[in-house]
């Protein structure tokens, strides 16, 4: 078995998928409500994965969450998964086999290196980027102290105009991308991977990360070198889901909101809806494989 180091786990999502799987998860979860005092080892039958899990579950609903738990019940829970064959590792197929073989299983794999996307950091960096244009200008210039003190006053200032207007963008430019980002993409963290020509995106939920945001890019950088696994479900395909919002038509009022949402989805897809070549994956655990 190999050990994993794990940056993301959904517990809710994976519990709730394991009690639908394991038999007898959800009776195990009952008897606790009623039998808490009882000593789950020493009661009859089989210890099966579904018991060992259902104890976990037990455990973790108590006052202190233990995470080492929950990485021993995300093992027992992808071993079922490749048992049951529901789950497809698309690291090594191309784009066809991928277009093939999707549709026709629960679960997706990916192992490829990632690119973190923090659409909120984003959003901060392009909301003060004169700011920093400034300070950045400003630390060369006096790096270049001893260089400007032998011109004149007026090439020094010249110099110095150079190079602030250097790392200086328009204003109304730079409110226009926060703006549009914002409403895109909100406060969202996301994972890219590409495997052959194909996009994959996990976007994932900043409270399920194992640590935080600016650790996990300082640590294995924006674009990491090591390889990370991604687990989860697919949510968008390779196809299409752009909006058609009609121009002129009868109908009542609930029919017009309607197209009012249709006209909504079209614009937001226009900034942020899916590539043709991507697929949006809902993810459950990102792990490094040790």
């Amino acid at each position: 078995m190999k050990l994993k180091n794990f940056i993301y786990l959904d517990k809710d999502k994976m519990y709730s998928i394991s009690s639908q799987m394991f038999e007898g998860i959800a009776q195990e979860l009952l008897k606790e409500e009623t039998l808490e005092n009882q000593d789950s080892e020493t009661q009859g039958g089989p210890i099966l994965s579904g018991k060992v899990l259902a104890d976990v579950v037990k455990n973790t609903t108590k006052s202190t969450e233990k995470k080492f738990l929950h990485d021993y019940s995300f093992t027992l829970f992808e071993k079922e998964l490749n048992d049951k064959q529901i789950i497809l590792d698309i690291s090594d197929l191309n784009q066809q086999e991928i277009s093939e073989k999707i549709e026709s299983f629960s679960f997706i794999k990916i192992t490829k290196e990632v690119t973190f996307n923090d659409h909120l950091k984003l959003q901060d960096f392009f909301s003060k980027f004169n700011q920093f244009g400034t300070a950045i200008s400003r630390m060369i210039i006096f790096g270049d102290k001893q260089a400007l003190e032998g011109l004149g006053k007026q090439r020094k200032d010249q110099y110095i105009k150079e190079k602030e207007s250097e790392l200086h963008q328009d204003p109304k430019f730079l409110e226009s991308f926060v703006l549009l980002s914002k409403q895109g993409f909100n406060d969202n963290f996301e994972v890219s991977q590409t495997v052959d020509s194909l996009l994959i995106t996990s976007y994932l939920n900043r409270d399920y990360l194992r640590e935080s945001e600016n650790i996990l890019i300082r640590k294995y950088s924006r674009k990491t070198n090591v390889k990370v696994s991604v687990i989860g479900t697919v949510s968008q395909y390779l196809m299409s889901n752009n909006a058609t919002p009609k121009e002129d038509f009868d109908g009542d009022l609930s029919a017009h909101m309607r197209n009012m949402f249709e006209h909504l989805a079209s614009v937001e897809y226009s900034i942020s809806g899916k590539s043709d070549n991507e697929i949006v994956i809902d993810p459950i655990a990102a792990y490094i494989e040790l």
